[in-house]
């Protein structure tokens, strides 16, 4: 039973990490991927939180990273079209 929770944990990591690194692709819309997409996989999360918590925070700071990135660019255009 340990083993496949162990796989059911690396399996969810991949795919939540391949839904994060769809958010860096240019042009799209963030918000109705949280919203329609991540929001969805809720569940996944909740058994990383409980079965493995060190997976969750390579996911959570996944996440950080890319909106951060995400963020810098968006603000970064908004402020060049200012000047």
């Amino acid at each position: 039973l340990g083993r496949l929770r162990a796989r059911a944990c690396l399996k969810a990591r991949d795919f939540l990490m391949q839904k994060l690194y769809s958010l860096r692709k240019p042009k799209t819309n963030i918000q109705i991927l949280q919203q329609n997409v991540l929001l969805r996989f809720k569940y996944l999360v909740w058994f990383l939180r409980r079965h493995a918590p060190e997976v969750l925070l390579e996911v959570r700071a996944c996440y950080v990273d890319t909106m951060a990135r995400v963020l810098k660019q968006a603000l970064q255009g908004y402020a060049s079209s200012l000047a």
